[in-house]
């Protein structure tokens, strides 16, 4: 009776591409006050782009956020800096108007803009709530990504060790006891290579490859809706990664 092994094939996918922060543009910054290390008391909104924390700023007073606001934060922009964070070198600066304050946040080493009008207020848990929220749901789909795709670095690892006892296997099997189909690699998606094997003494090769076309169904299942991938503001992945809750 003949049994089936089957290698099973795939190549990683990424995060998503990168994109810079907004245009440059001319800017006139003041600098009213040198705070030096600060810990955060609070949730704190926070911006890597200096015109979208500008925008927000003037967008403050009014309790209305514009889809610029918006988009600012759900491509990672703007964060919400959790309480008891540290921030070094911090300032309060003016820049065009616009009241902010500046540090290198203590985790992550990236500076950050964050509105005046919300520094040292409970902006973010009030009126900034529906911002957070953005936020959240960003941090939540990125570690989802990078979830999938330590799962699928592993998945990829255990392949390539299985598909390598198998050809270990078949190098020393005679002809007449070995009939091999095509072996396709390198696809983006999952293919799937049969070799057909005499003997009961294969059925352990022959589960594994089973259980590995299974675990890679049903990564596939769970994580193939993120192979577009995710736009980011050019900072956000090092903060992210840096204050990252474990386990999360």
């Amino acid at each position: 009776m003949r049994r089936t092994i089957a290698c099973v094939i795939f190549s990683l996918f990424s995060i998503g591409g990168v994109s810079s922060a907004s245009a440059q543009q001319a800017l006139n910054v003041d600098i009213v006050d040198r705070l030096g290390a600060v810990t955060l008391s609070r949730d704190t909104v926070g911006c890597f782009d200096v015109l979208a924390a500008m925008r927000l700023q003037n967008e403050i007073s009014g309790r209305a956020f514009s889809d610029e606001t918006r988009n600012a934060f759900s491509s990672g922009s703007c964060v919400v800096a959790a309480s008891q964070g540290s921030l070094t070198g911090v300032q309060k600066i003016v820049i065009n108007g616009a009241a902010l304050v500046r540090g290198t946040d203590g985790a992550s080493n990236v500076l950050m803009y964050f509105p005046d009008a919300s520094f040292d207020s409970d902006f973010t848990k009030a009126n900034g709530a529906s911002l957070a929220a953005i936020a959240t749901d960003l941090r939540t789909r990125v570690s989802a990504r990078e979830n999938c795709a330590a799962a699928r670095n592993d998945l990829d690892a255990r392949i390539l060790d299985f598909n390598g006892r198998v050809e270990a296997f078949l190098a020393v099997q005679s002809e007449e006891t070995v009939e091999t189909g095509s072996r396709l690699k390198g696809n983006d998606s999952m293919t799937i290579s049969s070799v057909r094997i005499a003997g009961a003494e294969n059925d352990a090769l022959r589960e594994e490859s089973e259980a590995l076309k299974a675990e890679a169904a049903a990564h596939e299942e769970r994580c193939g809706a993120y192979r577009a991938g995710l736009v980011l503001d050019q900072d956000y992945m090092t903060y992210h990664r840096a204050t990252r809750a474990p386990n999360s």
